[in-house]
């Protein structure tokens, strides 16, 4: 089942649900969010924030419609400083996948970068085939939509691509200069009105007042 919890990014952890029920593990990685993805998925402990998404490890499941608020949950979590785990069973197909999503969106880097990023860190990370396909499906017809430019080189590496831990490295700088980008695209959910001049960036104010994500959300097919 995995081999246990694995920093992927500052805040952002990858597990299995072994680990989404350790509290002494959680509170070591000041871990309040949870994003819980397998067949059974449902809130756990009552301190943490969940969102609780019902899929299978199936290559015909369907996850492309889970990715935008999977992103807006693991980076409201880490725009508070609070750490995020994102688990399924083993910590291998679904979960992974979510994870690459984020990778993706917030660096703008292809799926191929951003799983190597993850594997760098998690070796056993591996999403199923199906998984594979609608992570290319994001990059070739959403990706363009999503990712932000910084306004300035991030990463100047002349090696970048030579070896996956060097890629998470340089990916780990390019997500600091990025953190903005999800709270500030207007395709995702619960978006404000664009900001102008000096108002306050968009989602600043739901992270000051609880969030965009109460406590406890569970998200299933039949609510898409």
């Amino acid at each position: 089942m995995g081999n246990g919890i694995n920093k992927i990014l500052p805040d952002l952890y990858l597990g299995n649900l072994k680990d989404a029920q350790d509290k002494e593990l959680l509170a070591q990685h000041n871990i309040t969010h949870i994003l819980s993805i397998h067949d059974t998925a449902a809130p756990i402990l009552e301190d943490k924030t969940y969102l609780c998404i019902s899929a299978s490890d199936h290559s015909k499941q369907n996850l492309m419609q889970y990715f935008r608020d999977s992103i807006m949950f693991i980076h409201e979590s880490r725009m508070k400083g609070e750490g995020c785990l994102v688990h399924c069973v083993a910590g291998v197909s679904r979960s992974v996948t979510l994870v690459v999503v984020y990778i993706m969106t917030v660096t703008g880097r292809g799926w191929v970068e951003s799983l190597a990023a993850v594997r760098a860190a998690r070796p056993c990370a591996g999403p199923n085939l199906g998984f594979l396909r609608q992570l290319e499906e994001f990059e070739n017809t959403e990706l363009t939509e999503h990712k932000m430019s910084c306004g300035r080189g991030c990463c100047c590496c002349s090696d970048y691509y030579s070896t996956p831990t060097k890629i998470s490295s340089c990916m780990i700088k390019e997500d600091f200069c990025l953190s903005l980008s999800i709270l500030t695209k207007k395709s995702y959910r619960s978006h404000p009105p664009p900001h102008h001049g000096s108002e306050s960036p968009p989602g600043s104010e739901q992270l000051k007042h609880g969030g965009l994500f109460k406590k406890c959300q569970s998200i299933s097919p039949l609510q898409k």
